[in-house]
């Protein structure tokens, strides 16, 4: 491609590849992170556009199109780029959500924690989720899959065929409504094994009144919970594979909708 004589139809193609790309790279996980410099996912967006450009951009004419249509078609791309994106970051904020869960029964709910990342108010307990989340997901390659299935959704949902329908909202809806499930999933064995210890230390509190139970729970709860955290790691990877999968049928079916 001579970029000298590039034309008008080649440029609308490029443009509006380079906005879904944009989107997806600005909702999509570890992607959407803040301490990424934005102009490096700015050229990293722009790279990924001219490398696409020769395969999707083949035989396709828009040079006809007025520019509202043009303008309709910027918005369209727009917003499935977020919605790719945005939907891949469901289980993460199913991860984060569990911290919060297990935070509660650790006696750390008042132990927040400022993001600037996200730029939230956050958990301890939540933040080392999403921690230990991003470098499971990091290990598993899973930025490589990421990007073959944002790069993809051009087979299912090609350029000016993008239709929302009522699928779609329901489709969308239902995979946001999984991030409960998702967190506790994750939280279920140290929720549960941090229940059954609060049980024990009301029965321990009736059966010996003169022990401050309160005092001695706090650090108790805390170190067993943490030695939770640690022993239940193999559970926490085999769970975010099996997380992902589903999350790779979901984003297909979701594409399927759109197209």
């Amino acid at each position: 491609m001579d970029i000298l004589n590039i034309s008008i139809n080649d440029f609308q193609i490029f443009f509006l590849i380079l906005v879904r790309i944009s989107a997806i790279f600005t909702a999509a996980p570890v992607f959407n992170n803040r301490s990424i410099p934005v102009p490096v996912k700015i050229c990293f967006s722009f790279m990924v556009t001219l490398l696409l450009f020769p395969v999707i951009g083949k035989g396709l004419i828009l040079s006809q199109l007025g520019m509202l249509s043009f303008f309709s078609l910027i918005l369209k791309e727009l917003c499935v780029g977020l919605v790719l994106g945005f939907a891949a970051t469901f289980v993460f904020n199913g991860i984060q959500l569990s911290g919060l869960f297990i935070g509660r029964q650790m006696a750390l709910q008042l132990s927040g924690l400022f993001d600037p990342v996200s730029g939230t108010q956050d958990s301890s307990v939540g933040q080392l989720n999403l921690i230990l989340g991003s470098l499971v997901f990091l290990l598993l390659n899973g930025h490589h899959w990421l990007l073959k299935a944002f790069i993809g959704s051009y087979d299912l949902v090609a350029l000016t065929k993008v239709h929302f329908t009522s699928g779609f909202a329901v489709k969308f809806i239902q995979m946001s409504s999984q991030v409960f499930v998702i967190a506790f999933q994750f939280s279920a064995p140290i929720y549960v094994t941090l229940v059954l210890l609060t049980m024990v230390m009301g029965i321990v509190s009736r059966l010996i009144p003169e022990m401050n139970i309160l005092i001695l729970s706090i650090p108790f709860k805390i170190s067993i919970g943490l030695i939770m955290m640690a022993v239940s790691m193999p559970f926490f990877v085999y769970v975010f594979k099996k997380l992902f999968v589903q999350l790779n049928i979901d984003l297909d079916i979701l594409l399927r909708s759109l197209g």
